[in-house]
């Protein structure tokens, strides 16, 4: 039978079912689906535990009595004494409420040394009397598991984006928009979680994302973690319940522990632990939504800020040439040419043996690029690109390659302008504007820099990358003149 009916006939809810379970109480068979399948025999066990239950015989015993059925007479003999001894100590308590109350005293005239005395007398003679317990007041458990589960994706993407902060803003590298990149930058932010979460835990029993949502996690006396419980319960929760965040299998782990967290069924981790929730004012609500809010556009004002040319304005010559090679190297990693730090170009092999790649547009002539750059003092303040094609009388189809570094040159010297931030767009702005027609023309002043590109044209067509001669042109040329310049 399923465990609904197991529910009705026994009258036990899920949760004490698989508690149960887990006790190694009943063994119900599973079958072929995974799902288990309870037997009349487990009804009867059941049963047999909830009766115990309910005449407080202590788990550790009903389980030694399953092992030892002959036992049963010793542990309710031994039962009958400690309740024998509980209402000695009710009565107690009893005389001592009474007297207590008949003297007519005020709370805050209670001597308590006189009454806690009076509870631990020792017992009449004839008598044993245990003494009286103190009682180990915490605050209830619930299971919450929305909270916990957004609590953690929380503190996940806050992981994520110190880990950028450090890749971007430190250590100054450019962000990769690759599948690799996105694992790695993912498998580091678990990483970091998995060190950060057990000191947090340890040291203030809560994380970012618990302390909004009201979650605090305690040992079962109520009282802080040791950071190996923490990192205990960390690793469990990694492994067992979030299934290593692998992207199928973390699927099945988060709807497995969403219905044993919900179900009140005990969870794997937290067995020397347990997760406090307290009472969720709004405005907490609200700052979670924040910050939820908030992950997506800080990722990507780091993300932009990261793209930005490293060197700044002013440039001297090597600082623009470091910019120029650093923005190759982020969007166009073939490109064929690096940047001296006296501004020329120099071919670099395409490979790591040194092998020149023969591309397709190698097959066709390709025109000089000129390039001019104008100096005051030691800082450079205005770049001049030129391409100059004379067809002829025998013209034929021309490799125009000016435009990669038309937009190398830009972004080098344009992105290193302070107005260019990410709160801006950072180099969008740019790019947008770059065109991929080699006959256009425009000009346009974008962050105190006058962009212009004047173009004279004859007798050709652009059409990728490269100047087809028109049949009905005798003598086509094509001429292009770029420039920027500081304002």
């Amino acid at each position: 039978m399923k465990i609904q009916e197991v529910e009705l006939k026994t009258g036990l809810e899920r949760g004490n079912i698989r508690f149960y379970e887990k006790m190694g109480l009943l063994c119900p068979v599973r079958r072929s689906n995974g799902y288990r399948e309870y037997s009349d025999e487990d009804v009867r066990t059941l049963l047999r535990v909830r009766l115990m239950r309910q005449l407080d015989i202590p788990l550790e015993e009903i389980a030694r009595m399953q092992r030892q059925p002959e036992q049963l007479a010793e542990v309710l003999t031994h039962r009958m004494e400690t309740v024998r001894q509980e209402s000695l100590l009710l009565e107690r308590t009893q005389e001592v409420c009474k007297a207590i109350r008949d003297a007519g005293i005020r709370y805050d005239q209670l001597e308590p040394e006189q009454w806690l005395r009076q509870m631990d007398r020792p017992a009449e003679q004839g008598q044993s009397l245990p003494p009286s317990p103190v009682r180990r007041d915490v605050v209830p458990i619930h299971p919450h598991p929305w909270r916990r589960f957004l609590a953690r994706w929380l503190d996940l993407e806050l992981c994520r984006l110190a880990l950028e902060v450090l890749l971007y803003l430190v250590l100054n590298l450019y962000p990769l928009k690759n599948f690799w990149f996105e694992v790695l930058d993912y498998l580091f932010s678990v990483g970091a979680l998995l060190l950060v979460e057990p000191i947090l835990l340890s040291r203030w029993g809560t994380t970012p994302g618990k302390f909004l949502l009201r979650l605090r996690v305690t040992n079962l006396t109520g009282g802080k973690l040791t950071l190996s419980q923490a990192r205990e319960r960390t690793k469990g929760v990694f492994f067992r319940g979030v299934g290593l965040f692998l992207p199928v299998y973390s699927l099945y782990r988060n709807y497995r522990s969403y219905r044993s967290c919900g179900e009140g069924e005990p969870l794997d981790w937290e067995e020397a632990s347990c997760c406090v929730a307290s009472p969720l004012p709004l405005w907490r609500c609200a700052a979670f939504g924040l910050a939820f809010l908030m992950m997506i556009p800080l990722g990507t004002l780091l993300s932009l800020q990261a793209t930005l040319p490293k060197q700044r304005q002013p440039l001297t010559m090597a600082a623009y040439a470091q910019n120029f090679n650093d923005m190759r190297e982020h969007f166009l990693p073939d490109y064929r040419y690096e940047m001296s730090d006296a501004g020329e170009l120099t071919e670099r092999p395409s490979d790591s043996q040194g092998t020149v790649i023969i591309e397709e547009e190698d097959l066709f002539p390709h025109p000089v690029t000129e390039c001019r750059y104008t100096m005051e003092g030691e800082f450079l303040t205005a770049i001049e690109l030129t391409v100059t094609v004379d067809g002829g009388a025998e013209a034929t189809p021309v490799a125009y390659g000016a435009e990669d570094q038309i937009l190398l040159s830009t972004l080098a010297f344009v992105g290193a302008r302070k107005e260019l931030s990410p709160l801006t767009g950072g180099l969008i702005p740019l790019t947008d504007r770059m065109t991929n027609d080699p006959l256009e023309s425009y000009e346009y002043t974008i962050a105190g820099v006058r962009v212009r590109r004047q173009v004279e044209s004859s007798g050709y067509v652009g059409v990728s990358g490269l100047l087809f001669p028109r049949e009905d042109v005798s003598a086509p040329y094509f001429h292009l003149r770029y420039t920027l310049e500081l304002l």
